[in-house]
Parts: structure tokens; sequence; C-alpha cells
């Protein structure tokens, strides 16, 4: 038998974070297959758009005439996999403009699962209802026949406006009823749907626009060690002058050095188009200068993966802000200190 043992040498004065080093982590509660590498993966043919569920896999773009240089990687979504992908309708019918909704709905799908064995004392205690709104839960893939897949996101679209708002204020707002930084609301005496143990103080989600590298990768590592649930923002990345386009992380990879190299991300744009209509796509992360002159030092970019032939991707999405959502397991526990 033979025994490989990687090491990482760190000098007193080296910024080698050993914990994340070459490591990969997962959102709390998501049981997906690590990236095994671009040899690994299967190589599908370019426009083919069904997938075996949970399968990694990149488009052969080298294979078109004219050949394609860009890089695609992603992995389909599985039943039972603890991560999810809420998307917009295919032509944008009513929520052209609530990306900040699918993002929260992600998340928020994300909280409910987790926190189950809770969620069902508290029904048990006050009832799955809030006054005459019945509380949504369901979850389904979505499919050509049924783009109204999860009732998270259908909850938002029916209280709110066809207008861009705040990812973090969505998951507070479902959860305490916190309309801080939220647009208009419908539902004006809501107080959200688990108000008998979460009052609006009780803050679940917190958000930061700083995402300067120290920052960024701070609050990636909080997310990995306190088991939290992380969405973001990226400036651009829905097309030019579109600024800020909501989005979830649900993994990263590190690098050597234990900064987040790559993330795993699910868009809620152009589901159309998205492979099995749900799935994660691998994005690298960059470290640059900002254009913006009052911003000092180096801030996170995402970018698309480099060029088939090793060329990186001259694109830039600088993030604009990251979210953390927190189970608030204190607030669950002394609530209900029978539950283990």
């Amino acid at each position: 038998m033979q025994t490989t043992l990687n090491l990482t040498l760190k000098t007193e004065d080296s910024n080698v974070d050993l914990e994340f080093s070459n490591q990969t982590y997962w959102v709390y509660g998501v049981t997906a297959p690590d990236f095994p590498g671009k040899e690994n993966i299967y190589s599908a043919r370019p426009g083919v758009k069904k997938f075996e569920d949970g399968l990694w896999f990149r488009y052969a773009n080298e294979t078109m005439y004219p050949p394609l240089l860009f890089e695609e990687e992603y992995l389909t979504w599985k039943e039972g996999s603890g991560w999810f992908d809420c998307n917009k309708t295919f032509n944008y019918y009513g929520d052209g403009n609530m990306c900040w909704a699918a993002a929260a709905s992600n998340l928020i799908h994300w909280w409910l699962a987790q926190n189950q064995k809770y969620i069902e004392a508290y029904d048990k205690e006050y009832g799955p209802e809030y006054k005459d709104l019945s509380r949504p839960e369901k979850y389904n893939r979505m499919t050509e026949s049924n783009q109204q897949h999860s009732e998270v996101f259908n909850s938002f679209k029916s209280s709110f406006d066809n207008l861009g708002s705040w990812d973090t204020g969505g998951v507070n707002w479902f959860i305490n009823g916190n309309k801080k930084n939220l647009i208009y609301c419908f539902q004006k005496n809501f107080h959200g749907f688990f108000s008998k143990v979460f009052s609006e103080d009780d803050a679940v989600a917190k958000g930061t626009s700083d995402t300067s590298k120290e920052t960024f990768n701070l609050w990636f590592k909080d997310a990995f060690r306190y088991n939290q649930a992380i969405g973001f923002a990226a400036y651009d990345f829905a097309g030019p002058n579109t600024k800020s386009h909501s989005m979830v992380i649900w993994g990263a990879e590190f690098d050597a050095e234990g900064n987040v190299a790559y993330v795993y991300i699910c868009d809620n744009n152009r589901a159309e188009d998205e492979p099995n209509h749900a799935s994660l796509q691998r994005y690298k992360v960059v470290y640059e200068k900002s254009n913006v002159p009052e911003m000092k030092g180096d801030y996170a970019y995402l970018t698309p993966l480099d060029n088939i032939d090793g060329t990186p991707s001259k694109a830039r999405f600088r993030f604009t802000s990251l979210t953390l959502v927190d189970l608030r397991l204190d607030l669950w526990q002394k609530a209900f200190p029978n539950v283990k």
C-alpha cells in the first residue's frame, strides 16, 4: 500500500491559509461531487441541453467550425442534492427585474430544508400559516411546462412589483417580516412566516458591499465555517448597462494561498438555454484594482474560465455585494430546546 501525503509549508510571514489551501468547499447541507478536473468530465456536443442529473460536464466548443475558444463547465441539479436553482420564466413574464427575489428564494429553500426539524416543531406549536397566507415551500426543477416551479419565488412575485430590490432584505422579509430596503410590498401587514420565533430585529441574512480581496475571502470562509449560504451580485453580468445582478453561489475552490479561485453559481436568467433548466456553472475569481478611483486595493471580480487555448478571458464582472444567510440555531434552540 502506498500513502501520499501532501504538505503545505508556512513561514511566519506567509499569507497561506492552511485551512482552505487547495480545498473545495460546498455550502452546508449540499451533497454534490467535487469538480474532478477538466480532463475527467464528460465533453458534450455544443447545443445539447438535456443531461443526466448530478453530472459534471463541459461543452466541447473546440469541435465547432470554426472552433470556439471559450470554456464552459456545468453541474446539473439532482433531487436531494441540497442546492436549489430558482429561475425566472423563459420570457421573463412578470419577473424580468426580480433577480433579487429569485436569489432570495434559493437561499430560503435552503434555509427551510436545513431547519426542517425546527420548522416541524414550529408548525406543531403555531401552524404553517401566517393569518390567511399559507407558507410557500415546494420546489421542483424548472421545466418548459412548469416555469413557475418555486412556490417561494411565486410568493415574491405576488407580493412585490417587478422591480429591482435586495436579496438580503428578501430573505429577512420572508422569515421575520422586516421590509427594510425593499421596494413597496403588497402585503402591508405581513410580519414573516416565522414571526413567533423571529422578530423583525432578528436578522437571518446580512450583506456587505465591501468586496475587497480581504473582506471577500473573510466572508466566504465565515460562510463555510459557520454553515451559512451565500448570495451575491455582480456588475453588468446580465449584459451592458444592466448594473448589479443577484445570484447564488453553492460552492467554491480555493487556491494554494487559501483565497477563493473558482465559484459555482446559479444564474436565474436565460433559463431556457440552461442545461436541464437547472445547473451550476463554474466561474473563475480574480483580484484586480478597481476602476473606481475611491476604491483602493484589490477587489474580487467574476470572470469566465480561461479559454480552451489557455488564454485568460478578458471579461470582468465586479462583485458588488455578498449576502450570508444563517440558520440561526441559537433562536431555534431557545424556542424549542427539546428538538435534537
